[in-house]
């Protein structure tokens, strides 16, 4: 894009097209190469232009994600599913939509061990709390012990948050991936419960 072409962007646009670029540059050089120097040369734009929109590259960071991954609170607990087997299908296929299209450079911030520290407390959504709320879920439907369903949960949300960019290779819609795989961990719940769960 030529500088007089860009200087016609909206203020929304050049501000998804910095966004766009800083996306572009950590999927191919990681988060640490990611600076406001370097996003403004991925850009083709000046230095003093992009600072017109981010003060800093933590701002930056918390705009990206907040663009491409919006997860809602309900999604702790999916308030709207009436038992735990309703919950599983709810819940991962918000999983996997979320992810959809944005799942690799989603998955790049929230797994680099330094975002969390460089954007702040409360920025980032933490993944413990979703397998905490999962396995108290599970722990209540199935009559496990704490830790049994704790491990259950959390290798079942794993599984699901990092399958974003093999699915999209493989050309598997996120609703396709939640049915299937929410129909393999029901069945797995069903046979963790028939090992560990308390007898009645």
């Amino acid at each position: 894009m030529s500088r007089e072409r860009a200087s016609r962007l909206s203020r929304q646009g050049r501000k998804d097209q910095i966004l766009d670029s800083a996306k572009t540059l950590i999927l191919k050089h990681g988060l640490s190469r990611c600076t406001l120097e370097a996003v403004a040369i991925e850009a083709g734009i000046s230095k003093a232009l992009i600072y017109r929109h981010f003060s800093a590259v933590d701002d930056l960071l918390k705009a990206l994600l907040a663009r491409d991954y919006q997860p809602s609170g309900t999604d702790l607990t999916v308030k709207d599913a009436t038992d735990f087997h309703e919950r599983i299908r709810v819940g991962l296929a918000r999983t996997f939509n979320y992810c959809g299209e944005n799942s690799a450079v989603v998955h790049a911030l929230l797994n680099d061990p330094g975002v969390a520290e460089l954007l702040g407390p409360g920025v980032l959504p933490d993944p413990q709390a979703v397998h905490r709320v999962y396995a108290g879920h599970a722990a209540a439907a199935f009559k496990l012990p704490h830790d049994v369903a704790a491990l259950t949960a959390y290798l079942m949300l794993k599984a699901a948050t990092g399958a974003g960019e093999p699915l999209n290779q493989m050309d598997v819609s996120p609703d396709r991936a939640a049915e299937v795989w929410a129909t393999f961990c029901e069945a797995g719940w069903a046979a963790v419960a028939e090992r560990y769960g308390q007898k009645a």
